[in-house]
């Protein structure tokens, strides 16, 4: 997946969600084969996109705001 040219703020949301799946999932785990690395990674996701509420989302998943953007907290700040 590839970040637009001179958006850095794209970059840092993509490498926070890597440090979570290592640090959250891979790392307890013992991965043998690619096979079970894609099967891991492919199953965090699902967690961290649908179950995991985020704290910088005011505890929604992000599949939430994502489908309801107003559920944004800086989206809601706007309006206020």
């Amino acid at each position: 997946m590839r970040t637009r040219a001179k958006s850095p703020d794209q970059n840092g949301v993509r490498e926070r969600a890597f440090g979570s799946l290592k640090y959250e999932h891979l790392y307890r785990l013992e991965i043998d084969d690619l096979d079970t690395l894609a099967r891991e990674a492919e199953h965090y996701r699902h967690v961290f996109n649908h179950v995991r509420p985020h704290e910088t989302l005011a505890g929604h998943w992000p599949i939430e705001v994502y489908h309801t953007p107003t559920l944004h907290p800086q989206l809601s700040d706007r309006d206020h």
